[in-house]
């Protein structure tokens, strides 16, 4: 009934992300059914694509778009298809780097290395050795930017002590690369324990 009440719309919207995170959002408290968890993650992005195409460069509609990109590439994840999972997280980095070049662009600059990360590890989780690390370089290269803006952000640190644990593993299992991985094993617990 919402029609084209863009409002309403974008309430529907979250309202089938939120269902979806209660069916079966990775590493959260869910009822274990990610196929019902793909299906309202797959009506909420429908409705965000739908609004962001009548109403294109919004950056709110953008932001919530990336953010469904981002849960429909975990749960894709989830069920076993890394191309169409990385395929959604292109997407959502896509959208988190236009958003970017804004000013006070903090908080999307903390989102896309997020993004680059859990890009990388899912890639590395797939076998692409060349193109993880890449992904999770780029996300420790935001991620130091925003440590020399505010020293000690601990949302920054516990980002970037995350990405030196995925970027050692990845090292470890799919580059056999023990010197390397151990290094960048130290540099996470070095974090954690500041």
């Amino acid at each position: 009934e919402a029609g084209n009440d863009r409002s309403l719309r974008r309430e529907l919207a979250s309202a089938y992300e939120r269902v979806g995170d209660v069916q079966g959002r990775p590493n959260a408290s869910n009822l274990g059914n990610s196929r019902a968890a793909h299906a309202s993650y797959a009506k909420a992005l429908a409705i965000r694509q739908d609004l962001v195409r009548g109403n294109p460069g919004q950056p709110e509609l953008l932001r919530e778009l990336a953010i469904s990109w981002t849960k429909s590439g975990e749960i894709l994840w989830i069920e076993g298809k890394p191309a169409e999972a990385a395929r959604c997280l292109r997407a959502a980095l896509s959208i988190e780097e236009s958003l970017a070049s804004a000013p006070s662009s903090r908080e999307v600059r903390l989102r896309m290395a997020a993004g680059f990360a859990r890009l990388g590890h899912m890639l590395g989780a797939s076998g692409q050795l060349q193109e993880s690390l890449g992904n999770c370089r780029k996300a420790l290269g935001i991620l130091g930017e925003l440590e020399r803006e505010r020293p000690g952000d601990a949302v920054v640190l516990a980002e970037t002590a995350s990405t030196h644990l995925r970027l050692g593993e990845i090292q470890d299992s799919l580059a056999n690369d023990r010197s390397h991985a151990l290094h960048e094993f130290r540099k996470a617990l070095s974090i954690d324990e500041g």
